[in-house]
């Protein structure tokens, strides 16, 4: 069976809006990501304390890894109101966590499929390929939810 999908354009916007004394500041930033073929959508529900898999890649996938050379979009999103959330990207050798505060989001746009971490402050200048996302809720006693969105070729 042939598939019947063809692979569509997906429209990102970061809107911003902000007037300060009178003045104006404005900016919307739109990207164009061509030949989405694929789309994930799912919420995550986080356990206190306790590090959750939101998706695993490699070059050759096997169900339910993405394949990270077709990686053309992720959102992470915490939709928590209150807590925030420790998104860890890691490779094989290293990995690097960003805390999302309630309500925010991180974006991996058009084939941002390369990641790096360092042991010590320092500025990267180099890149490994993506292999796993992890989610973590650091409060003691709250669940937190999380919508996670991949879209690959």
């Amino acid at each position: 069976m042939a598939t019947t999908i063809t692979p569509a354009t997906l429209t990102v916007q970061v809107k911003e809006e902000l007037t300060l004394g009178g003045a104006t500041y404005d900016t919307t930033t739109t990207h164009t990501i061509a030949n989405v073929g694929n789309i994930s959508k799912r919420i995550y529900t986080l356990t206190a304390q306790t590090a959750t898999t939101l998706a695993d890649f490699d070059s050759s996938p096997t169900s339910p890894e993405f394949d990270y050379d077709d990686i053309k979009y992720i959102r992470i999103t915490n939709l928590d109101d209150t807590n925030s959330v420790i998104i860890t990207k890691a490779t094989s050798g290293t990995s690097a966590a960003e805390e999302v505060r309630a309500g925010g989001s991180i974006y991996m746009i058009d084939g941002a499929k390369d990641v790096k971490g360092a042991t010590s402050k320092a500025a990267q200048t180099a890149l490994a390929e993506i292999q796993t996302i992890y989610a973590y809720s650091a409060t003691a006693t709250v669940t937190l939810d999380i919508e996670v969105v991949i879209a690959t070729a």
